[in-house]
C-alpha cells in the first residue's frame, strides 16, 4: 500500500503530507540527481555538510537530537552508495552539535561489507 500511495502521489508530496511536527530535512546524498555541473565529489560533500550545518544553525543550538541518513540509496536506484567522504562529513557536523548520527537500513542486506569500516561512525548510538 505504501509504495502504491507514493507512486500515486509522488514521493515528495507523500513525505510532505506525512511529515511530523519538528521533522526537518536536507538534501539527500545522491550526486547523480543533485550534483551541480562540474562539481567534484569533494565539493559536493562540502556543500551537503554546509547545508546540514546551516539547518542546525537555523533550528538553534541544542534543538536537534539526531540526524538520520541513508548510507545506501536504493528504493528506486538499486543500490547507490553515498559519495566518498559524505558519512564522515555528516558525523563531524553532528559531533559539533551533540546530535546522534543514525543510519537508516543498518540491518539491510543492501549494505556492502565495505561499510563495516564505518562502524565507528555508529558509536554515537551507544554513547
Amino acid at each position: 500500500m505504501g509504495r502504491s500511495l507514493i507512486a500515486f502521489l509522488g514521493r515528495r508530496t507523500y513525505h510532505r503530507l506525512h511529515a511530523f511536527p519538528g521533522f526537518h530535512s536536507v538534501s539527500p546524498c545522491y550526486k547523480y540527481r543533485h550534483g551541480l555541473p562540474g562539481e567534484t565529489d569533494e565539493q559536493y560533500v562540502v556543500r551537503l555538510a554546509a547545508e546540514l550545518e546551516a539547518k542546525f544553525q537555523e533550528l538553534g543550538p541544542g534543538t536537534v537530537a539526531a540526524f538520520f541518513l541513508e548510507p545506501i540509496v536504493g528504493a528506486s536506484t538499486g543500490c547507490t552508495p553515498s559519495v566518498p567522504g559524505y558519512l564522515l562529513a555528516m558525523r563531524e557536523v553532528c559531533d559539533r552539535h551533540g546530535a546522534l548520527l543514525c543510519f537508516d537500513e543498518v540491518g539491510s542486506s543492501r549494505l556492502p561489507s565495505e561499510l563495516k569500516k564505518w562502524v565507528y561512525v555508529l558509536t554515537s548510538l551507544l554513547e
